[in-house]
């Protein structure tokens, strides 16, 4: 599940939503294998949203020293959209299988709050 839509106005999240696309704060990129695409974002922000990004960024994994990490079998546009879900925004999904593929995005990398 995403944020219950009464919590996406409270002021920790709209400050959230407002720095998610701050570039003087994305430190970590992520990279899709399936674009060879780019996605720079914040790290904290990551480890807020899902426990299985937080755990190769904050863990003793390869991507937490080198402040990044390849993404496989997901792209940049789902991914995105899921953080955006997750952030209480809403999303415009084109078909089901783009509905489908932002969900396996959450699903896959725990965004469940």
């Amino acid at each position: 599940s995403t944020l219950p839509r009464k919590y996406c106005e409270h002021e920790v999240i709209e400050q959230l939503q407002k720095n998610f696309m701050e570039e003087n704060l994305h430190d970590c990129t992520l990279s899709f294998s399936s674009s060879g695409d780019q996605f720079r974002i914040s790290a904290f922000l990551l480890s807020l949203c899902s426990p299985v990004l937080c755990k190769m960024m904050c863990g003793c994994f390869r991507e937490g020293s080198d402040r990044g990490a390849c993404l496989e079998d997901v792209s940049i546009s789902a991914f995105e959209r899921a953080i955006e879900l997750w952030l209480g925004k809403d999303i415009a999904v084109a078909s089901l299988e783009d509905l489908v593929e932002v969900g396996a995005a959450a699903d896959r990398f725990g965004m469940k709050r």
